[in-house]
């Protein structure tokens, strides 16, 4: 369920073209390459893993500052509410106002909160065991030691490029829910004025 009405409240956000390069390997033996070549593949390839970590680490850091704001700005709200309201009487429109920003800031809320989850993103590089024991496994015996050197990089490069595939994957619809909160919290007054409006002709009647 839980599932079902995140995938209606995040469906329609639009999602920023961050540069995707996912695609297979056109070449499938390492020995087509000189060991320069795959060098210098290798290079951007880290480049290009760190960048999706920066992003990564940015838009946690706007999610921290924009859950923040709201949460000030929920609780302000509520605490208002609770003082000023007299549940024996009637809603004024000043109340009324405030009872449907706030449902509107707890919206926004639950909105920016998916930011903060826990998010499987892939690390930077391999574990020294498993490079060690891939070594030991595929390439024993093995006496060219630059066709073993090639292999390692080849490896790590398939494994690079999941891992950058994977990480846009991640980081493409988290700086979609940052925009749209922006966005959300920029009409924040707006939608209160307009509410506060229709109150009054309301409770006027």
């Amino acid at each position: 369920m839980k599932n079902s009405l995140y995938k209606i409240w995040f469906s329609n956000i639009e999602t920023p073209n961050l540069p995707s390069d996912n695609q297979e390997f056109s070449v499938k033996n390492p020995d087509a390459h000189s060991i320069d070549q795959l060098k210098f593949i290798f290079s951007q390839a880290e480049k290009r893993l760190e960048d999706s970590h920066k992003t990564f680490d940015a838009t946690t850091t706007k999610s921290v500052t924009l859950l923040t704001l709201s949460v000030a700005i929920f609780s302000t709200l509520v605490t208002y509410f609770f003082l000023q309201n007299d549940f024996g009487g009637s809603f004024s429109p000043k109340l009324f106002t405030i009872f449907a920003l706030s449902i509107y800031i707890f919206c926004v809320l639950f909105l920016i909160v998916k930011n903060i989850l826990p998010r499987n993103y892939q690390p930077t590089g391999s574990l020294p065991s498993k490079l060690l024991n891939k070594i030991s496994s595929e390439f024993e015996g093995q006496v060219n030691e630059e066709l073993v050197l090639k292999e390692l990089y080849y490896s790590e490069l398939v494994n690079y490029d999941f891992r950058i595939n994977q990480n846009f994957a991640i980081n493409s619809p988290r700086l979609g829910i940052i925009s749209c909160t922006i966005d959300l919290l920029v009409w924040f007054p707006v939608f209160g004025l307009i509410i506060y409006f229709f109150a009054s002709l309301l409770f006027s009647v």
